[in-house]
């Protein structure tokens, strides 16, 4: 969709609608074709044996139970709506990228790219840790609880609700460096903020994993942990970006420098002869240096010899 833009590059607020309301159409319509694809992958491999493997183990005879005849078909359908969300997700982010474009720097785009590959990165890793670490864990703790002769009858459609919440779960959080560095590379949050803010972290950690994660103590546990040591990797590298002078150190500020930068740049607004300090260095070095210094800082004269740098005038 061509969008109508002024000589600024601006558009009005009702144009900003029109391309909100084509770029949310491109990505749902990306999601519908996403699912009928996870729809037919469900259909052609054994998606369910393979999802089931943590639990499997602990299963009487291995096998899970539905209770109501239509319970086969929504829980086919839900997984596809998952697998339809992660095979459309290039789709989506390529379409929130070119909304979001026109209103970054050139520098907040660079940020950007490689901050959606991280991203990826350890969305995968998150739901890997939850399907082959976390998963099994809570399990053998709570298959431990069974008191005489209790036996576990468990539906599929309460299994893979949980195992589903779980591994999207941990592929969210994971996400929390990415944040981090973003809040910290636009200059809205520094990282020293991150470190003196540790207690509300610890405090929203436990709200977000009793939120994201199913109604048990065991998995909210094994979430806090990973969120608190992703807390420390996100402080760890803003503050690292912020020591090799990413980014400037003001909040707010939108304007990329370092510090090195700064040096040469105020080495260069201030003249060689402004400070009388220079000329103190002039005086002590050699008649050469003080020649060379002298070209650099002073135009010739008529008669094609150059000026003392104590007598420039100019910068």
């Amino acid at each position: 969709m061509r969008s109508k833009r002024d000589a600024k590059g601006e558009m009005p607020f009702l144009d900003h609608l029109e391309e909100l309301r084509w770029r949310i159409l491109w990505s749902v319509g990306a999601l519908v074709g996403g699912a009928v694809i996870g729809f037919y992958l469900l259909q052609q491999f054994d998606v369910f044996t393979l999802l089931k493997a943590p639990i499997t183990p602990y299963l009487p005879e291995g096998k899970l139970f539905i209770t109501r005849p239509t319970d086969a078909f929504i829980i086919t359908l839900k997984l596809a709506v998952v697998l339809g969300a992660i095979i459309a997700s290039p789709v989506i982010f390529a379409q929130l990228w070119k909304f979001l474009s026109p209103a970054l720097y050139a520098h907040e785009r660079s940020y950007i790219v490689p901050a959606l590959v991280a991203g990826l990165g350890l969305f995968l890793a998150g739901g890997l840790m939850a399907y082959l670490w976390v998963l099994p864990a809570v399990f053998r703790i709570l298959y431990g609880f069974r008191v005489g002769d209790i036996e576990w009858i468990i539906t599929a459609d309460a299994y893979f609700g949980f195992a589903t919440q779980l591994i999207l779960a941990f592929g969210l959080m994971f996400q929390l460096p990415i944040v981090m560095t973003l809040l910290a590379s636009f200059g809205l949050v520094q990282p020293k903020t991150f470190r003196k803010q540790r207690p509300i972290a610890l405090v929203l950690a436990c709200i977000v994993a009793a939120l994201l994660t199913p109604p048990d103590v065991f998995s909210m546990m094994m979430m806090m942990v990973p969120v608190l040591v992703l807390y420390e990797v996100g402080i760890l590298v803003s503050a690292i970006l912020r020591r090799r002078g990413v980014w400037c150190s003001e909040p707010g500020s939108r304007r990329r420098c370092s510090r090195r930068t700064d040096r040469r740049s105020d080495r260069t607004a201030s003249s060689v002869v402004d400070r009388p300090s220079n000329r103190r260095r002039t005086r002590c070095c050699s008649r050469s240096t003080r020649r060379r210094r002298a070209r650099r800082a002073c135009p010739p004269n008529r008669r094609g010899s150059f000026r003392k740098p104590t007598r420039c005038s100019t910068p």
